[in-house]
């Protein structure tokens, strides 16, 4: 009895283990993160460190909008749509995700 208790009892902890593990990758992918594919193989590959499990999880949390207009002020050809954070093109006169015309 006492053999089964100490295997069920490490099968849960190794259950346990593998969800905190790879808990970026179910974030992001129940987020319907853009990058879930490049989340999830961070956090395969680079999970291990402490650094790259956190890396991914901070990726996986950021939302799509922030991620969107910090990649739009980097770049001078393209630029934010104010209505829903898609990056567009400074020549784009309206937003492809939305719809709204965009200004200037």
């Amino acid at each position: 009895m006492a053999g089964i208790a100490i295997g069920v009892l490490t099968l849960f902890c190794i259950l346990l283990g593998a969800f905190v593990y790879f808990l970026p990758t179910i974030v992001a992918s129940n987020r319907k993160h853009r990058q879930a594919t490049a989340i999830g193989a961070l956090n395969l590959l680079l999970g291990w460190t402490i650094l790259g499990w956190v890396v991914a999880l901070v990726w996986a949390l950021m939302s799509q909008e922030a991620a969107n207009a910090a990649s739009a002020a980097g770049s001078g050809q393209q630029r934010a749509c104010p209505a829903c954070g898609l990056v567009a093109s400074t020549t784009a006169q309206f937003c492809a995700g939305c719809g709204k015309a965009l200004a200037g």
